[in-house]
C-alpha cells in the first residue's frame, strides 16, 4: 500500500478527461464486446515491448533490494526504503545502491532525462512547517510547499565562501538533503511506472501518457477501450479490461483506487461491477476517482494460479507482490487469509492496512501490441 495515500490527494498530479474528450457511457452490449476483445488479446503471447516493460520492472525491484509481499498480503521481506542512503556499508558506495538516488532517476525520466540539479520536475517539491522547530505543542500548524527547483537555486546562490574549504561540501550536503526531503514527501509510484514503461520506447503523444499521476495513463487506456467499442481509432499501448474476467500477461498493469469506505470521499459503485462503474465515470467525464495506484505484471504462474506484480512507493519501496488468480486465470476476488482477524483499529482502510493485497482492484491495463 502507498505509504502516503491520505496525503496524495493534496498533490495536484492528475489531468482528467476534458469536456471535449468526454464520450457517451459504454453500454452493456459494448462492455460485452470489450470483454471479448480483452479475452482474445489475453490468449496471445505478450509483445516484445510488453516483455521489456516486465523485465525492467523486475530488474528495478532487484536492484532496489525492495520489499516482497506474499499471496496472503503479508510482508515477506522488508527491503530498502526510499529515503535511506546507505544500508550496505559505511564509507564509499556506488550511487546505484542508494535508494533515494534510484527514485530520483524515476523523476528524471519524466523530465526528459535531465538531472534534477539542471531542471527539477515540476511535481517535485519539499514540504515544510513554519515554526515547527521552535514550537512543540498540539497547536495546529499548516504545511507549506516549496518547489524543489526554487530551493536548489537558493542553495546555489548562498554565499558560503566565509566557511572556507568546506563551503563546496556544505553546499552539496544542503542540496542532497532537500532532494531527499522532496523524494520522501511526494508520491512517486506513477513516476516509477513511467520510468519502467519508457524502457519500451512508447510514443508519449499517442501511446502512453508518462505522468506523475496514475489516473492520466489509466484514463488514456479507458478512452482507448471506449473508442474501440465506439468504432473510432486511437493508438494507446494499453486498453482497459475487466480484471475479474481477463487473464493477465507480463507487461500488463493492475490498478486499484484509494477511495475506501472509511475515507472522507468514499467511492460508491453505481453499476454492476466496480470496473463498469469507474470506467463510465471516466468516459463521461465524471472522474469520481482521483487517488489510484498501478502495479506492473512481471510473472504469471498459471499452474499455481498466481501473478507477480511490481510497484513503486509501496511501503516506501519498490515492492513485489504475489496476487491470487481464480480458476479461469483472472484476478481472484479473494486476497485475504484472515489477515485482519482480531484487528480492532478504526483507521480508514483497515483491511488494506493489514493486508497489502486486499485493495479496490478495478482495472487491468492490457497491452495491445
Amino acid at each position: 500500500m502507498h505509504a502516503r495515500a491520505s496525503l496524495s490527494a493534496l498533490v495536484l498530479l492528475f489531468t482528467f478527461v476534458s469536456a471535449a474528450e468526454a464520450l457517451d457511457a459504454i453500454t452493456a452490449p459494448q462492455f460485452l464486446e470489450l470483454s471479448r476483445s480483452c479475452k482474445t488479446q489475453s490468449s496471445t503471447p505478450a509483445s516484445t515491448k510488453a516483455q521489456t516493460i516486465a523485465r525492467t520492472a523486475a530488474e528495478e525491484h532487484q536492484a532496489f533490494n525492495g520489499n516482497r509481499v506474499d499471496h496472503t498480503g503479508r510482508m515477506l521481506y522488508f527491503g530498502y526504503a526510499e529515503s535511506e542512503s546507505d544500508q550496505v556499508s559505511a564509507g564509499s558506495i556506488s550511487s546505484n545502491k542508494i535508494p533515494w538516488r534510484r527514485v530520483l532517476r524515476y523523476w528524471e525520466a519524466l523530465n526528459e532525462g535531465k538531472p534534477t540539479l539542471q531542471k527539477a520536475n515540476d511535481d517535485l517539491a519539499a514540504w515544510y512547517y513554519s515554526g515547527i522547530l521552535s514550537d512543540f505543542s498540539d497547536t495546529p500548524i499548516n504545511r507549506k510547499i516549496m518547489d524543489l527547483d526554487r530551493a536548489l537555486q537558493a542553495i546555489n546562490a548562498l554565499e558560503l565562501s566565509g566557511l572556507g574549504e568546506q563551503a563546496p561540501e556544505l553546499r552539496r550536503v544542503l542540496q542532497q538533503s532537500v532532494i531527499r526531503s522532496s523524494i520522501s514527501d511526494v508520491p512517486w509510484s506513477a513516476a516509477f511506472v513511467s520510468f519502467v514503461v519508457k524502457s519500451a520506447d512508447l510514443a508519449s503523444s499517442t501511446q502512453f501518457r508518462y505522468s506523475a499521476g496514475h489516473i492520466d495513463y489509466i484514463t488514456q487506456a479507458v478512452m482507448q477501450s471506449a473508442s474501440e467499442v465506439g468504432g473510432t481509432q486511437r493508438r494507446s499501448f494499453y486498453r482497459a479490461c475487466d480484471p475479474d474476467n481477463t487473464r493477465p500477461r507480463v507487461g500488463d498493469l493492475y490498478c486499484y483506487h484509494r477511495h475506501g469506505e472509511k475515507t472522507p470521499d468514499a467511492y460508491v459503485m453505481h453499476d454492476q461491477t466496480l470496473f463498469r462503474s469507474i470506467l463510465n465515470d471516466i468516459v463521461t467525464g465524471a472522474n469520481r476517482i482521483k487517488r489510484s495506484h498501478c502495479d506492473i505484471v512481471v510473472r504469471v504462474d498459471d499452474a499455481a494460479k498466481k501473478v507477480t506484480v511490481v510497484g513503486g512507493n509501496v511501503q516506501n519501496s519498490v515492492t513485489e507482490k504475489t496476487l491470487n488468480l481464480n480458476q479461469a486465470g483472472a484476478l481472484s476476488t479473494v486476497h485475504k487469509d484472515n489477515a485482519c482477524a482480531g484487528n480492532t483499529s478504526t483507521a480508514a482502510d483497515t483491511a488494506s492496512n493489514c493486508n497489502l493485497n486486499d485493495q479496490k482492484w478495478f482495472v487491468l491495463l492490457q497491452s495491445r501490441y
